[in-house]
């Protein structure tokens, strides 16, 4: 049965993230994050767990500008949606 089609009722949900950077050049930032998420349902055969890998880059463009570039990788899973995809954010510092 899929878990997209239960009416079960979550049992708990957890949810695990860390996170780091290291500056390689003035205003050149590489990060990463590691991403895990496990929900259980009523009937302990419906279960959902996930990893992920978020490999990233921020840029320092200017003084009050930051873009932020990252692609989730995931690495393990059971019952959980797989999805790739690209992540673009610009931060303005305003003041």
């Amino acid at each position: 049965k899929a878990l997209t089609e239960t009416t079960e009722e979550h049992v708990y949900d957890l949810f695990l993230t860390v996170d780091a950077g290291y500056y390689f050049r003035p205003g050149l930032q590489a990060v990463t994050e590691v991403y895990y998420s496990s929900s259980r349902f009523g009937d302990d055969s419906l279960y959902s767990d996930i990893l992920i890998l978020n490999l990233g880059l921020t840029i320092e463009t200017a003084e009050n500008y930051i873009l932020v570039l990252n692609s989730p990788l995931p690495l393990l899973g059971k019952n959980a949606a797989v999805e790739y995809g690209f992540g673009m954010a610009l931060t303005i510092l305003l003041r």
